[in-house]
């Protein structure tokens, strides 16, 4: 991890439980995530839907996690003196045509997480 400063992992299969695993996986990164999952229900098969942003903490930007509701989405925003950025990482439903209502779900979660920043200069 010496040239990488931020990583997107999808798929970790995390509960929220088990979160501040990522957190722990090196000292010199900084996460926010989401689990595809919460305890309370039993599992059956392979857990889907998580995601997590890590970032390098010596970064000479501003990063600040963006809380959302969706256990599909997580993202930051990045700031410096010259420019900002808004960092998506979401694990989108694919099965089949039963999903298109939870794709487009999804996608309206990134839609509102664009318009939310859109006194960026953010042009849609």
């Amino acid at each position: 991890m010496n040239n990488v400063d931020f990583m997107l992992i999808q798929e970790h299969w995390l509960a929220d439980s088990q979160l501040n695993v990522l957190g722990e996986l090196h000292p010199q990164f900084l996460v926010t995530d989401v689990s595809g999952f919460d305890n309370s229900a039993v599992l059956s098969g392979c857990p889907y839907g998580a995601c997590a942003i890590l970032w390098r903490s010596s970064l000479v930007a501003n990063v600040s996690p963006v809380t959302e509701c969706s256990r599909r989405v997580c993202a930051v925003r990045i700031t410096t003196n010259d420019w900002k950025l808004l960092l998506v990482n979401c694990y989108m439903p694919y099965e089949d045509d039963a999903k298109f209502d939870d794709f487009v779900s999804e996608l309206s979660v990134i839609e509102d997480l664009v318009n939310a920043h859109i006194d960026w200069g953010f042009q849609c």
